[in-house]
C-alpha cells in the first residue's frame, strides 16, 4: 500500500500516514488484541501527528490549502 501511494501521489509523508493509519485495523484483523492492539493504535497516532505538518506545508506551498487566519481568501464577485 505504501509504495502504491508514493507512486501515485509522490508524497512519502502521505503514504506513511496512510500505512500507519491502517496498522491498527490490520492488527485487529490478524487477531491481535490487548497490549499489541493498543501499541498499534499508539504508533499510528504518533506517525500521523509527526507527518501532519509536512503534509500541511506541502499543501500550503502548492496553494491547495490556506491555513485558518493566513493567506488570502478567494475574491468574491461584486453584486451590481
Amino acid at each position: 500500500m505504501w509504495l502504491v501511494i508514493v507512486l501515485v501521489s509522490r508524497w512519502i509523508a502521505l503514504a506513511s500516514m496512510c500505512a500507519a493509519a491502517s496498522l491498527p485495523l490490520a492488527a485487529y484483523l490478524l487477531g491481535f488484541r490487548g497490549a499489541t492492539l493498543l501499541w498499534a493504535l499508539g504508533l499510528a497516532a504518533v506517525v500521523v501527528v509527526r507527518h501532519q505538518p509536512n503534509v500541511r506545508a506541502k499543501l500550503v506551498r502548492r496553494g491547495w490549502w490556506h491555513p485558518r487566519g493566513g493567506g488570502s481568501a478567494p475574491a468574491e464577485a461584486e453584486e451590481p
